[in-house]
């Protein structure tokens, strides 16, 4: 993995604290930082289930067993043509944007 040198600023009494538990500094910033990037993706996830895109509600609705059981025995993957949905996006703080096709 490429490394690329940062400078941060952080409060003196902060970076001894990191300095007393953690042997390499760098490594638990790194760490501190993909958790917290998994966090947010989490929460927006999260967010983005409760507020549906309107267009998916009645396939959620139906259940997957539902849906499941009328699907044509061979073949499946013709049911879907991808030129055709509404390609959207998880905007947070906004909720769900239509994208340009």
């Amino acid at each position: 993995m490429k490394l690329i040198r940062v400078t941060a600023s952080l409060p003196a009494d902060l970076v001894e604290a990191i300095d007393r538990s953690e042997s390499n500094r760098s490594r638990y910033l790194a760490d501190l930082v993909r958790r917290d990037f998994a966090r947010r993706r989490r929460a927006g996830f999260l967010e983005s289930l409760r507020h549906p895109f309107k267009g998916s509600r009645a396939l959620a609705e139906a259940g997957l067993k539902d849906w499941a059981a009328n699907l044509p025995p061979d073949r499946a993957s013709d049911l879907v043509d991808l030129n055709a949905g509404t390609p959207v996006k998880w905007v947070r703080g906004k909720g769900w944007i239509k994208l340009k096709k």
